[in-house]
């Protein structure tokens, strides 16, 4: 009797285990809800490793394209730029005609913007955001997003001549003053719209003066005048056109 009744208790206790065992894609679910739950709270690594656990199940091809498009969102609420720059050009390689396309572009690009370093250093993350959004312009011309885009591209233009006008001052600097001259050049050129500080137009303006170029010497002092009537620069032009007309007689 005693041998009967721990059959059934066994039997009993293995029934209610396998009552518990929860298939592979209500699991997916589950952590689907728990991720959302987690964006909710602002708890965004915890939602990223949710998320993760959604795609890497492969239970639900709908489930694993929002799990992608989630974690593209919560990096970059992270604060996780380089990771939500990665995950949004792979959800955008994978996904190309998704209808959050353009969200995730437009998240790629700010990814990128978040990343821009002072002009001092590198400006990839710069080129990269206005290349991002460039693109995103041409794609969707119409978008809501489209003045606040420009604006950015904008800023990210302003970096870049910004670091192009430091690296022309430190060849100021050093006596360098043709690769001073080519940077400047290359500022006037791609940059047009950025203003130039007096100092740069006299230093340039000097240093092709010295070489006996004084037309475009000339032509920069000019510049100068026009943008900075009141620059303290002018009189040591007039000092410098002076002695210049001076050792030519």
């Amino acid at each position: 009797m005693r041998s009967i009744f721990l059959v059934l208790l066994i039997f009993s206790l293995l029934t209610g285990c396998a009552d518990k065992v929860i298939p592979a894609t209500q699991k997916a679910q589950l952590h689907a809800d728990q991720a959302e739950q987690f964006m909710q709270k602002k708890k965004y690594a915890d939602a990223i490793a949710s998320w993760e656990k959604v795609r890497d199940s492969f239970q639900s091809p709908e489930l694993n394209v929002l799990a992608e498009l989630k974690i593209t969102e919560a990096y970059y609420l992270n604060g996780q730029y380089p990771e939500a720059t990665a995950a949004c050009e792979l959800f955008l390689k994978n996904h190309p005609r998704h209808p959050e396309v353009e969200t995730v572009f437009y998240r790629l690009g700010m990814s990128y913007y978040q990343q821009i370093l002072p002009a001092e250093k590198d400006q990839t993350a710069s080129k990269n955001a206005i290349i991002t959004f460039r693109n995103l312009l041409k794609r969707y011309p119409e978008t809501d997003k489209a003045n606040k885009i420009k604006r950015h591209i904008q800023t990210a233009r302003d970096r870049m001549a910004e670091h192009e006008l430091q690296v022309c001052r430190f060849y100021l600097r050093t006596n360098e003053p043709l690769a001073a001259q080519r940077r400047f050049e290359y500022l006037r050129k791609n940059y047009p719209e950025y203003p130039i500080a007096d100092n740069i137009y006299f230093g340039i303006g000097n240093s092709y003066l010295k070489q006996g170029d004084r037309q475009t010497a000339e032509q920069l002092f000019v510049l100068l005048k026009e943008n900075y009537p009141d620059s303290k620069y002018l009189a040591d032009i007039e000092k410098l056109l002076q002695n210049g007309s001076n050792r030519n007689n």
